[in-house]
This record gives structure tokens, C-alpha cells and sequence, in this order.
């Protein structure tokens, strides 16, 4: 199974001809890298098999950016038994060394090869879906564009740019 998203970095015309490229690029990179850690973080506690081995092999492209999830492991746990969490350290590892990832500027793909993965999101003939893979991406695809709008206004106004009139916003309808 597998999913491919692209990031809408639409607005950043805005700034194109006034920011030096290397520096929008950059933090283009950076709210990119934010996005993808997002992502992550809510398939870690979407994903609701309880012993962490799926949760694992999403764990690779977040540790090597510094990013725990053990707050998300811990969180995520559906079933308790004596109010002990049921997390196996060493199924998340297997699940860890069953994640990987390859990283270019603004393409990240992310691999979790642990066989059921699909299962958990997709369902069985037995069992129905939690479509935690799918839930995560919409979010994604409905919070990144407003990450990139946000940035943009933020950055305008740092360079003196004031806001467009409400009146010159034909999505104002006016």
C-alpha cells in the first residue's frame, strides 16, 4: 500500500520578488519538514494496535530530525491492563527497523513495512478499517495550506508589506 501527497505551496508568489530565494526556500524546507513531523505524530497516535510495532515504523524520519514520540506512544494506547500501558519495547524496535525514508528538498517519502499496516488502515474481510492513514493525510491537505498562508503574512509583514484590502479580495466577494 501506498500514498502520495503533494503540498499546495500556493501564495508564496507574494514573496518571490521580495525575499532573497535561498532564504524562501529555506523556509519553505522548514514548514515542509514541520508538516511531514505533524503527519507523523498523528499516525503514531491514530495507528490502534496497541503493542507499538506499527507505531515503530513511522518512528525513523522523526528520530533523525530529534523529534520524540514517546509522548504520542504513551498517549496512543488503546488498552491498558492494570493501568500499565501495553506498549513492547522491542515490538516498537522491530516496527523502527521496519521504517524507513528517503529525503529530498521538499519530498519526503516515508516507508512502514510492517506487514499489517494496511490492515490496520484498510480493514479485512473480519475487520473493519481505522483509516488512520487516511484521516491524517486530509488533515495534512487542510492544515499545510494554511501553515503556507500564515507564514506568508507573517513574512510580509516583517517586510513592510501591508495586509491587501479586504476590498481588493475578490474571495471577499466584494
Amino acid at each position: 500500500m501506498s500514498y502520495r501527497v503533494t503540498l499546495k505551496t500556493e501564495g508564496l508568489e507574494a514573496l518571490r520578488e521580495k525575499m532573497d530565494p535561498k532564504r524562501l526556500l529555506r523556509d519553505v524546507a522548514e514548514l515542509h519538514q514541520r508538516a511531514v513531523v505533524m503527519t507523523l505524530l498523528n499516525l503514531v497516535v491514530l495507528c490502534s494496535v496497541d503493542t507499538g510495532r506499527a507505531r515503530g515504523g513511522f518512528l525513523p524520519y522523526l528520530e533523525k530530525h530529534g523529534v520524540s514520540a514517546g509522548a504520542q506512544l504513551r498517549r496512543s494506547s488503546p488498552l491498558q491492563h492494570g493501568g500499565i500501558m501495553s506498549l513492547d519495547p522491542r515490538a516498537i524496535a522491530e516496527g523502527r527497523a521496519m521504517g524507513s525514508f528517503t529525503e529530498q528538498p521538499l519530498n519526503v517519502e516515508i516507508r512502514n513495512s510492517v506487514s499489517y499496516v494496511q490492515y490496520i488502515n484498510s480493514g479485512t474481510s473480519r475487520m473493519v478499517g481505522t483509516a488512520f492513514i487516511d484521516k491524517t493525510l486530509l488533515r495534512l491537505t487542510d492544515w499545510y495550506p494554511r501553515l503556507i498562508k500564515k507564514y506568508v503574512e507573517t513574512r510580509l509583514m516583517q517586510l513592510g508589506v501591508p495586509p491587501e484590502p479586504l476590498d481588493n479580495n475578490p474571495a471577499m466577494g466584494l
